[in-house]
C-alpha cells in the first residue's frame, strides 16, 4: 500500500511538472488548497494576487517565524519513511506535510501544518493561524 501511495505521488509530481497547458487560468498547473478557499471569501483577491503577487505584510512575516518555531524540535525525514512508519499504525505528528490530490484533471496541492496520524488514519489536521486578531474574520466562522 505504502509503495502505490508513493508511485501515485511521485505521478502527480511529473503530471505538474510535464504540464504545459492547463484550463487553469494564469496559466497555473496546479490549484493550491489556500487559493481553493480564499476564492470563496474574495475571488476577486486570488485574481490579483496571481496578476501582480502578494505583499508580505509583518503579520505574514511573523506567521513565517512562528512556523519556524514550531519546526525548531521536528526530525525532517524522507517521504518514502514517513509512509512506511504511517502504515504501520504508530502514532506520527507530520509536520510541513506536502499533499496532493486530483479532481477531474486538476491537481490540488497544500501544505498541512501538523497532520496527526494514528493505526495509519489521519485523525487531527493543524492549521495553525498567528493573528493579532482575537476574533476570527466573519468568514471563518463555522455554521
Amino acid at each position: 500500500m505504502v509503495i502505490e501511495l508513493i508511485k501515485r505521488f511521485e505521478e502527480l509530481i511529473k503530471e505538474v511538472a510535464e504540464a504545459k497547458e492547463t484550463r487553469l487560468r494564469f496559466g497555473a498547473k496546479l490549484l493550491s488548497v489556500s487559493e481553493l478557499a480564499e476564492q470563496y471569501y474574495c475571488e476577486k483577491k486570488v485574481e490579483l494576487k496571481r496578476l501582480y503577487g502578494e505583499e508580505e505584510t509583518l503579520e505574514m512575516k511573523l506567521g513565517k517565524e512562528a512556523h519556524k518555531i514550531l519546526l525548531k524540535d521536528s526530525i525532517k525525514v524522507k517521504r518514502e519513511e514517513l509512509w512506511h512508519k504511517i502504515s504501520l499504525g504508530k502514532p506520527i505528528l507530520a509536520r510541513e506535510m506536502l499533499l496532493l490530490g486530483k479532481y477531474a484533471d486538476i491537481i490540488i496541492a497544500g501544505i498541512a501544518d501538523a497532520i496527526f496520524f494514528y493505526k495509519g488514519f489521519p485523525i487531527v489536521l493543524f492549521e495553525h493561524k498567528f493573528s493579532s486578531k482575537q476574533i476570527p474574520f466573519r468568514n471563518h466562522h463555522s455554521n
